[in-house]
């Protein structure tokens, strides 16, 4: 899209004339040739990021999906076109700022790759030309998305301001691209379209910088934790204890901890003995604990048996297996859910068994079926047993009775959890986790080689281990808030207690870890302003609540500003100091290991020592009323006849100093436009939108053949200063003749 240039070169010009009167004030504007730039309204961009990789996100490895948004559009040959918001022409330099709305994501892997391209800026110079965009990206290890707001993320080798522009990545595109290319990687060519004057760049011509972007980073804003921030620490207690899984009594918060061919309370509790001891569970009704011993599949030194016992070592059941899998607890309903395989067995061989408990404590196993691959059994609220496995089918409802199967969920997930409303959390070894109801299965992104997953049954929130990192991951309603706690590999579950504690079995280090849950400070207290006399005491109080409890420090800072400083010794809920006159500043800072806050700024202040009057007096006399225009010359774009063009008129300052509240009104007339040709265009084809900034009213906007307000105040209003400006549009009639036409344009003032 472009302009027929030379048809008609519109401009205003005129002297600049101002009238003797008090009253009445005149101001004419001459606007020569033509402004130093040009404002681009309509245009787009077309880019397709990279073929190469869109075929990798819609192929048969990353298994993904592209989307467009914010007014982003997909072209029928997969680019996308990005709409035009604003741009600007240097006429002089012939370079162009051009900023385009919309974004595209690209995801794959089912999730483990998220990659966003938003809001595309295009900067053309004749020293180097930049793609700049709002990129958010997904580290190729990691677990949050990664924000780059207006990153140079392309250079660019344009041969003018529009058409087909050759793209490479830039060295601050590369992370924000997720590092999957290297820098200088060829992008797919940029195609620039829009209304305006175009050009190659001038020489030695610079490029427009995006206002935010390519800056150094300014002075540090004070970041303080979102009052109630949960962080979580870690510990390990005791060390040195071979723990293969671990459980919780809820009620009585006692820890049992299984492994090492026992079973023990911890801390400091005391052990079991029970060969081949797997797994412990704990029903979280009767708080009864129960062992499932059992070699581990492929485990060849441990010839025991899988079996039922009781935490005190009483064995209930012998299960005439050899390899146990996973134990589930429904003793409010008298059963027991065993994963198990008979000796010599495959992983295509897993068993799900029920065990069943009669009024005098026999156990009997009542029912088993195949169920191929499966890795875990959780019991849901109303006491039906779900099995997950790392093949298809992933997640499978069993009835409670004869066990009979019913698919819930074809995807791959080994890992189950239930939340206490019946939700069922699903994860995968290979990077997935979903949330499943009633409704269906939704999906969430976490990390490769979750090993245990486990839902706090207050807060809801959903733990999950992992191998890759050796830490524990926290989500909220499916939204990761907290990631890189240090937890081990944990293989056999994590359990949580009544105060909230997490414990991580590491049996890659034959150690429990226990996580507390810390909230960050928040401010119960703010200190209240003070006025005293200099030399006189007094005391400032601050409170905040947190877990663990807040330690504080008091900070000062003086009237004048500057930065905060620390007072030596402050260190309690109250701060006792001395009255100055000097207004001084302070504040409570809040700390525990979840974060910090501060409070609100009290101020200490008051009369000083002692006091004194004087009596000052001034005379007030009245100003001038006062008109003046920054320039006296504004352009209009080059137009077709029978097309408009479109132009700024140069600001209008109004000063008025006269103390009357008399107001004012400012009113413009432009005369006919002429050609040195002869051609004409009347007087009534300009028009104008008037806009202000300052105590007047703008005028509707009219065309300018008969005079019209540009701005006014009205009585009892106008005083001080008010700018005044207008966008200023010029209906070319059709076959007007081609040539440069002026015009004068009058501003009166009375």
């Amino acid at each position: 899209m472009r302009v027929l240039r030379g048809l008609v070169a519109s401009v205003l010009a005129a002297t600049a004339v101002l009238t003797a009167a008090p009253s009445a004030h005149a101001d004419t504007l001459a606007l020569r040739a033509s402004a130093d730039t040009v404002a681009i309204s309509e245009g787009s961009l077309d880019w397709g990021v990279k073929e190469r990789f869109r075929s990798y996100i819609t192929g048969s490895i990353a298994h993904g999906t592209i989307t467009t948004g914010d007014g982003a559009t997909v072209n029928t040959d997969g680019t996308f076109r990005f709409p035009l918001t604003e741009g600007v022409y240097d006429t002089g330099q012939r370079t162009a700022l051009l900023s385009f709305s919309g974004q595209v994501r690209f995801t794959g892997h089912n999730g483990a790759l998220d990659l966003v391209v938003a809001n595309p800026k295009v900067a053309v110079g004749e020293t180097g030309s930049t793609l700049y965009a709002d990129v958010t990206s997904l580290p190729l290890d990691g677990t949050k998305p990664v924000s780059y707001p207006l990153v140079a993320f392309a250079a660019l080798t344009p041969e003018a301001t529009t058409g087909a522009m050759p793209a490479t990545l830039t060295a601050a595109g590369v992370p924000a691209f997720a590092d999957f290319y290297p820098e200088g990687e060829p992008l797919d060519p940029l195609t620039v379209a829009y209304d305006g004057p175009t050009g190659s760049p001038a020489p030695g011509s610079t490029a427009p910088v995006p206002e935010g972007a390519g800056g150094g980073p300014g002075e540090p804003e004070e970041e303080w934790t979102p009052p109630g921030t949960v962080k979580h620490t870690s510990e390990p207690v005791p060390p040195g204890l071979a723990i293969a899984s671990v459980d919780v009594d809820q009620r009585r918060n006692r820890v049992y901890a299984a492994g090492g061919g026992k079973v023990t309370t911890v801390p400091g509790g005391t052990a079991v003995e029970i060969a081949g001891a797997q797994f412990v569970r704990v029903d979280p009704g009767s708080g009864e604990a129960y062992v499932l011993s059992g070699r581990t599949y492929g485990q060849a030194g441990d010839q025991s048996a899988v079996a039922l016992w009781r935490a005190d070592g009483a064995k209930l059941l012998d299960l005439g297996a050899t390899y146990a899998q996973d134990l589930a607890l429904d003793l409010a309903r008298d059963r027991a859910y065993v994963i198990h395989y008979e000796a010599g067995a495959n992983l295509s061989d897993a068993k799900l068994s029920v065990l069943t408990r009669d009024g005098d404590g026999t156990w009997t196993r009542s029912a088993t079926v195949n169920r191929p691959y499966a890795a875990s059994v959780a019991v849901a609220p109303d006491g039906t047993p779900y099995t997950g496995a790392a093949v298809k089918p992933g997640v499978v409802r069993h009835a409670p009775g004869d066990l009979t199967p019913t698919t819930v969920a074809e995807d791959a997930y080994g890992l189950l959890a239930f939340a206490p409303d019946g939700t069922l959390y699903a994860g995968s070894l290979f990077g997935n986790a979903a949330k499943i109801t009633p409704s269906g299965v939704q999906t969430f992104r976490t990390v490769l080689y979750q090993t245990a997953m486990q839902v706090n049954p207050r807060t809801g929130d959903l733990y999950v281990a992992r191998a890759l990192g050796s830490d524990v991951l926290v989500y909220r309603d499916g939204e990761l808030v907290e990631e890189g706690i240090a937890g081990g590999v944990a293989r056999r579950g994590i359990a949580i207690g009544p105060d909230d504690k997490v414990y991580v079995p590491d049996d890659g280090q034959d150690r429990l870890l226990v996580l507390t849950r810390n909230l960050s400070p928040a401010v119960t207290r703010h200190p209240e302003d003070v006025t005293a006399r200099e030399g006189e005491q007094v005391t400032f109080t601050a409170s905040a609540s947190g877990t663990p409890a807040p330690t504080v420090a008091w900070q000062s800072r003086a009237a004048s500003g500057g930065q905060w400083a620390a007072v030596p010794g402050a260190d309690s809920a109250t701060l006792t100091v001395q009255a100055g006159a000097d207004g001084t500043r302070y504040r409570a800072v809040f700390t525990n290991v979840a974060g910090s806050i501060a409070t609100e700024p009290a101020t200490l202040g008051g009369p000083g020592a002692g006091s004194a009057t004087q009596t000052v007096a001034a005379e007030v006399v009245a100003g001038p009323l006062s008109l003046s225009v920054a320039g006296t010359a504004a352009g209009l774009s080059d137009v077709a006849a029978g097309q408009s063009a479109s132009g700024q008129l140069n600001p209008a300052t109004v000063t008025d100093l006269r103390g009357t509240a008399a107001g004012w009104s400012l009113v413009g007339q432009v005369t006919d436009f002429t050609s040195t040709g002869g051609g004409t265009i009347a007087a009534g084809s300009l028009g104008w939108a008037p806009r202000t900034d300052g105590n007047a009213s703008p005028g509707p906007g009219a065309g300018l053949g008969q005079a019209a307000t540009l701005c006014a105040a009205g009585a009892g209003s106008g005083g001080g200063v008010s700018a005044c400006s207008a966008g200023l549009s010029l209906q070319v009639p059709d076959g007007t003749r081609a040539g440069a036409y002026t015009a004068t344009l009058t501003l009166t003032l009375s």
